[in-house]
């Protein structure tokens, strides 16, 4: 994880639609058949937070993930 604040309050991905670091959570671990795909639907779900996100990678075959909400939460998607 690359925080800039120990409340994970500010790091390095920002929320297109509000230009600010997502609210919601502090990490995003996504499990792809490519690095690629990984990485952009980690970036994607950041900005989508827990409820969409877990959605969003349901929906890719071969995909799943870990996030990890600010209050230290742990949200797994489903196997």
């Amino acid at each position: 994880m690359q925080t800039f604040t120990a409340d994970y309050r500010a790091h390095h991905i920002l929320d297109p639609r509000t230009g600010y670091p997502p609210p919601e959570l502090a990490s995003a671990t996504v499990i792809a058949p490519s690095a690629a795909l990984a990485d952009g639907l980690a970036t994607a779900v950041m900005a989508l937070g827990p409820a969409a996100g877990l959605r969003q990678i349901e929906s890719v075959a071969g995909c799943r993930a870990t996030l990890v909400l600010k209050n230290l939460r742990r949200v797994e998607s489903a196997a």
